[in-house]
């Protein structure tokens, strides 16, 4: 399966892959790679094991013999990579097992690299990138021109858009994607091809796997105990050219939550209006009080020697009345304000670099 969604991705990319007559990009820079340390290489024994056991033995063979040496063990590895998918669900609740793979898919692309293919280095990392979800990729053990390969990749998949991916679930069901818990909608993903697997969850229909396409902008959807795609494309979104870095964002723009006022006046109204009322509420203390001497109110039965007193009833009243509406204003459209944006936080998480199955930048 990782074979197809490759193959796939190459040909998207070859598609995109500049004419004589069209600028070129700038090519990675291939700088010598230095393989990770790597223990001695020993003799495997998987008898008597479980077969999702032996292969994770098998796997850490593969990546050690191809970090020794591209040429003689990429092959195996690659064969190695694509026996995952029927471990989906004992992959999901292994995260060592599953480092371990993402792992297998950055010395591949490495391996890649080192033997002049281009393509399908970038082809493997896109897969990695999509892979890994919340685990971690440990890019800086595999030398600095796959770093700088994971940078730019990281670069174009976010030049190309995000997509969607939308299971309809008839009958209670388990959702993972590329081998990770998913929600019925998985948001925020990078373009390209995504292993579904669904599981029924008290039993009553089987398992099924299958290739769904994200696609910029777009919301592929499985349903499910049908197994039927809605508007799946036959083959991945195109993906960005490889560059240096971002040129020109040619995504489509997200959405940014609208306010109902800026925040600097909603929070101006707040204060302004605390303050209006507090002056409001000095006037009217000083209301019928001697002028140069508040402490003294004249009445009828003392009248005093006052000159003159303040008339600031009306102005008092109407100070707090403006203040406390400035005030309520300010409250109000503050707090939805804020509660609409922590709503756009939390349904498009996909913020920062990681793709999430609520994803970031890594799913």
């Amino acid at each position: 399966m990782l074979s197809y969604t490759v193959s796939q991705t190459l040909l998207a990319f070859a598609l995109l892959s500049p004419s004589s007559d069209a600028p070129s990009t700038a090519p990675v820079t291939t700088a010598p790679e230095v393989a990770p340390e790597v223990a001695p290489a020993t003799p495997i024994n998987t008898e008597g094991l479980d077969p999702y056991r032996a292969w994770t033995l098998r796997l850490t063979a593969a990546i050690n013999a191809t970090n020794d040496d591209p040429s003689r063990g990429a092959a195996d590895l690659a064969t190695l990579l694509d026996e995952a998918p029927p471990y989906a669900s004992t992959l999901s609740r292994d995260d060592p097992a599953r480092n371990q793979r993402n792992d297998g898919l950055l010395a591949l692309a490495r391996a890649h690299l080192v033997l002049g293919d281009q393509n399908a280095a970038i082809a493997t990392m896109d897969e990695a990138l999509r892979s890994a979800g919340r685990d971690p990729l440990r890019v800086d053990r595999y030398g600095p021109g796959l770093t700088e390969l994971y940078n730019q990749r990281v670069a174009a998949l976010d030049q190309a858009g995000k997509g969607s991916i939308h299971i309809k679930c008839l009958s209670p069901c388990r959702v993972l994607l590329n081998e990770h818990p998913a929600p019925s909608t998985a948001s925020g993903l990078w373009v390209g091809p995504y292993r579904v697997h669904i599981e029924s969850s008290d039993g009553t229909y089987p398992t099924i796997d299958q290739i769904v396409i994200a696609e910029a902008g777009g919301v592929a959807t499985l349903n499910f105990p049908d197994a039927v795609a809605d508007e799946v494309p036959e083959g991945p979104a195109t993906p960005v050219a490889l560059t240096n870095g971002p040129t020109k964002d040619t995504s489509k723009s997200k959405k940014k939550t609208k306010r109902i006022l800026p925040r600097w006046l909603e929070v101006t109204a707040i204060v302004g209006g605390a303050a209006a009322a507090g002056a409001g509420a000095f006037l009217l203390v000083a209301h019928s009080r001697c002028v140069g001497d508040l402490q003294f109110k004249p009445t009828v039965q003392d009248p005093g020697t006052c000159p003159d007193i303040y008339k600031t009833q009306i102005g008092g009243i109407a100070a707090i009345s403006a203040g406390a509406a400035f005030f309520a204003g300010g409250v109000i459209t503050l707090s939805i304000d804020n509660k609409r944006t922590r709503n756009r936080r939390e349904s498009d998480p996909l913020s920062g670099r990681s793709v999430m199955l609520g994803y970031s930048r890594r799913f």
